[in-house]
C-alpha cells in the first residue's frame, strides 16, 4: 500500500478503470479534488497500481478556478465516454470541465472550461439572493456534478445549495 502527499485537503475522488489505460490493466486512474477555501483548489490525476496499491502522480495538478478565487471543490466525476473530468466548485458556484487524455488518463491542461451557475440556458429562472438561509445562500454553491444518460440527449445535473435548484445542462 502507499499514499500520495502534496495535497492539503483532498475531499473527493473517483476511480476510473476505463479500457484506455495504455494497454495496462494493472492500473486505475484516480481523480482527486483538493478543496481550498482560501484560494483555488486543484484537480489531480493519479494512477493506482492494482497489484501494489501504490499511488503515483499522472501529470501536474490543475488549478480548477481562476487564481486567487476560492473554489472549495467538493465533487469530481469522469464522463462515461472518458472524454472529460468534471468538478463542482462550491464557494464560487461553478463547475469545471477538463479534457482527459484517453491514452494515459492525464488531464489536458489547455482543455479547461468553466460554467458558472446559473447556466446561461436557464436565464429565465428567477433566482434572488440571499435565499431563505442567508448564512449559506448568498450565491450559487455547486455541490455535485452528475452525468445523466437515458434521456433523448445526455444531461449534466448540478445541485445548487445556494439557490435550492438542480440545474440541468446538455452534455
Amino acid at each position: 500500500a502507499g499514499g500520495h502527499a502534496g495535497m492539503r485537503n483532498p475531499t473527493y475522488l473517483i476511480a476510473h478503470d476505463g479500457s484506455n489505460n495504455n494497454g495496462d490493466d494493472k492500473k486505475v486512474q484516480i481523480y482527486v479534488v483538493d478543496e481550498r477555501d482560501d484560494g483555488p483548489g486543484t484537480l489531480r490525476a493519479l494512477t493506482l497500481d492494482k497489484s501494489t496499491g501504490k499511488l503515483s502522480p499522472l501529470g501536474s495538478p490543475l488549478g480548477i478556478q481562476p487564481a486567487m478565487e476560492a473554489a472549495a471543490c467538493c465533487h469530481v466525476m469522469v464522463t462515461p465516454d472518458g472524454e472529460y473530468v468534471m468538478a463542482a466548485n462550491y464557494l464560487c458556484g461553478s463547475i469545471v470541465v477538463v479534457g482527459r487524455n484517453k491514452t494515459d488518463g492525464s488531464l489536458i491542461e489547455d482543455d479547461v472550461n468553466y460554467c458558472s451557475l446559473p447556466p446561461r440556458q436557464h436565464d429565465d429562472v428567477d433566482i434572488t439572493y440571499p435565499g431563505p438561509n442567508a448564512a449559506r445562500q448568498e450565491g450559487s454553491h455547486a455541490h455535485m456534478v452528475v452525468y445523466s444518460g437515458g434521456t433523448k440527449s445526455a444531461t449534466i445535473l448540478v445541485p445548487d445549495l445556494g439557490s435550492d435548484v438542480i440545474w440541468s445542462m446538455p452534455y
